[in-house]
């Protein structure tokens, strides 16, 4: 083989600016199960592994994942919270157990009831393990609370601790930090996140994660079991959590009312909308199936009146109702009145323009994004590029780029009035229609 003469190196431009999120449900949820603030998971399994079947983690993670087409991840992001274990069905030979960590080390503390054991044989040979890991042991508080059949141990965690594999035992968590203050600690760890929902069902605590939210890029969904939301049509008085989200005019948070909220059902509403971009296919949150949930009912066990979902109705508050394809969500709706696709949509242009422009930017490595026309222009052809696929996902009716005022400060290399305005492509969710019957002509 010769001495080559020439040398060829390829070198690929093609960083590219993250996708933010905005297929990405967050559930945030008192917990001792992590040590981080934020896990991802893909599936209902890998909550199985750190939380309880009958924790809101795990009911939130079922009803992300209850749709058939639903989200390729969400997260689990936790409020800190101390933790009171109590034992269940105490009887000979039933095993009590958990997993311990401090994130280096881990521990199993278990034990199996004797005969004649009672909840505080338990809970006493429960707490020797914990003590037996002594590094672990150094950044919990663990107390025995109660004797003999109310025995209960009590964890509050003073460092890095984490709980798992909680088995044969109740737990009883509360926060040691508002909601809000966890709200933020989560978006410093991890941002990444576009659906918000909250284990809180106290409706001042979901006032304030709404006002947190609005303040955001992202949107707060929540639901509620008041009965004043059905009672009568919304008044500015009103209390309860839907008419409060009206009543501030909040375009970024939505109420959806089940007799049970016990199981999260906002959830499954988010899980079985998550899945579908705007800029991929454009959906509405009216009328989807909520697969596993039935119609609202009232007190008397019957499904809403009608003049009962007209007060949820009145206050921009999705409900599941029977209609002629069976039982489907109604509403789909900000507590503002705004419609949810239209701010998922406007929030994912924002997005997906502002990633074309860095991406743009990026791809110079080892040149420059020049200035003048020709800059201009790929600036242009940048916001086009990121554009089109609204129009073809039905996100769109049309959209103009104007860079005719658009100019380049020489000091900050700065383009700015580089401008552009889309035309939201509407939806038909009702149908009124007015028929005639005449007698037949002899």
């Amino acid at each position: 083989m010769g001495l080559p003469i020439s040398k060829v190196n390829l070198v690929l431009r093609t960083a590219s600016a993250s996708r933010t999120g905005f297929g990405t449900p967050l559930f945030q949820t008192m917990s001792m199960g992590t040590i981080n603030r934020v896990t991802s998971y893909t599936g209902t399994v890998g909550v199985g592994e750190t939380y309880a079947t009958a924790h809101p983690a795990y009911l939130a993670a079922k009803g992300y994942m209850s749709s058939p087409v639903t989200v390729d991840k969400f997260k689990i992001g936790r409020v800190l919270a101390s933790l009171v274990l109590t034992p269940q069905s105490v009887a000979e030979g039933v095993v009590y157990a958990f997993s311990i960590t401090d994130g280096a080390n881990t521990g199993l503390c278990t034990y199996t009831a004797a005969n004649g054991d009672d909840a505080e044989d338990i809970v006493d040979n429960l707490l020797a393990d914990i003590a037996t890991f002594t590094d672990i042991a150094a950044n919990v508080t663990e107390t025995k609370v109660g004797t003999t059949t109310t025995a209960t141990i009590s964890l509050v965690a003073t460092g890095d601790f984490a709980i798992t594999g909680i088995t044969n035992l109740a737990e009883e968590y509360t926060a040691t930090e508002t909601y809000e203050a966890s709200l933020a600690a989560i978006r410093a760890e991890d941002d990444d996140f576009w659906f918000l929902s909250s284990d809180t069902r106290t409706a001042a605590t979901q006032d304030i994660l709404a006002s947190a939210i609005q303040a955001t890029s992202k949107s707060y969904f929540t639901a509620s079991s008041d009965a004043d939301s059905i009672a009568a049509n919304y008044t500015v008085a009103d209390t309860d959590i839907a008419s409060v989200l009206k009543t501030n005019n909040y375009s970024r948070a939505a109420c959806m009312w089940d007799e049970d909220v016990t199981a999260f059902p906002e959830c499954r509403y988010v899980g079985v909308n998550a899945a579908f971009s705007p800029d991929e296919r454009s959906v509405v949150w009216d009328g989807r199936e909520l697969v596993g949930m039935s119609v609202a009912i009232n007190a008397l066990g019957n499904e809403l009146t009608s003049s009962q979902q007209a007060a949820l109705d009145s206050r921009n508050c999705s409900y599941v109702a029977t209609t002629s394809v069976g039982p489907r969500i109604l509403g789909g709706k900000m507590g503002s009145g705004e419609w949810i696709d239209n701010i998922r949509t406007q929030d994912t242009i924002i997005a997906r323009v502002g990633e074309a422009l860095d991406t743009l930017i990026l791809n110079q490595a080892g040149g420059k994004l020049v200035g003048g026309p020709v800059g201009i222009a790929l600036v242009d052809a940048a916001m086009v590029k990121a554009l089109n696929p609204f129009l073809a996902s039905d996100a769109l009716e049309s959209f103009t780029t104007d860079m005719t005022a658009a100019t380049i400060d020489p000091a900050t290399r700065e383009l700015s009035n580089a401008q552009f305005e889309v035309v939201l492509k509407g939806a038909i969710v009702r149908v009124s229609v007015n028929g005639t019957a005449v007698n037949q002509e002899v």
